[in-house]
Formats: structure tokens, C-alpha cells, sequence
């Protein structure tokens, strides 16, 4: 019984086949990690866009905390520098306004 354990422990054909199991592990691991969605809240400043010349804007609010979600290795790298939250101020006269702050997101990344 032993002899017949060391001669399967010992033998080539097992140890490739151990070995390719082993790998294929491996490499399961690696990409279903690659493809864990991580939620991540970063604070952006906000761009007013086609602000009127005879206008100025009286917010305090400079910036705003933005909740996104996306895989892992989408977040890294330099796809946190192309999110961007804009304020359209096109056609607005004199007078207080409430306007809506888009987030522009790279691709696989979501808001929350």
C-alpha cells in the first residue's frame, strides 16, 4: 500500500497533472479577484461650465463626494483622474438657481 502511494507521489505523469491543477487554480483566483467590484468615495471639485460673463457664482460649495463603483482594475491606474462633476450654467439669467451636478465617468465605472 505504501509502495504503491510513493510510486503514484513519485510519479511524473501525477506530478503534471497535480501541477496543472494547482495552476489552473491559481489563475482562477487571479481573475475572478481582477474582477471584484470596489466602491470607493472620492471628492471632486466641481467645473462650471458656460458660466455668463456679467454672472458670478455665490456657492460655497467648491466641491462634492462622489460614491462609484467598478472592477478593481479599473480603478487603478489613472481612470480616477478622468472622472470630472460638471455644472451646465448655459441660458441662466440673473437670479438664484438650483442646477444639477453631472459626473463624468470613464466606462466600467458607475455611480452609487
Amino acid at each position: 500500500m505504501i509502495k504503491s502511494l510513493d510510486s503514484l507521489l513519485s510519479s511524473k505523469t501525477f506530478l503534471k497533472v497535480v501541477s496543472v491543477i494547482v495552476a489552473f487554480l491559481v489563475w482562477y483566483y487571479v481573475a475572478a479577484e481582477r474582477t471584484t467590484e470596489v466602491v470607493r468615495t472620492v471628492t471632486l471639485p466641481i467645473e462650471y461650465l458656460n458660466v455668463p460673463a456679467d454672472m458670478s457664482i455665490s456657492s460655497d460649495t467648491r466641491n462634492v463626494d462622489v460614491q462609484i463603483a467598478a472592477p478593481r482594475d479599473v480603478l487603478s491606474g489613472k481612470s480616477l483622474e478622468s472622472i470630472a462633476c460638471q455644472v451646465d450654467l448655459k441660458g441662466l439669467e440673473t437670479g438664484r438657481h438650483v442646477r444639477p451636478v453631472r459626473a463624468i465617468l470613464p466606462s466600467g465605472v458607475r455611480l452609487i
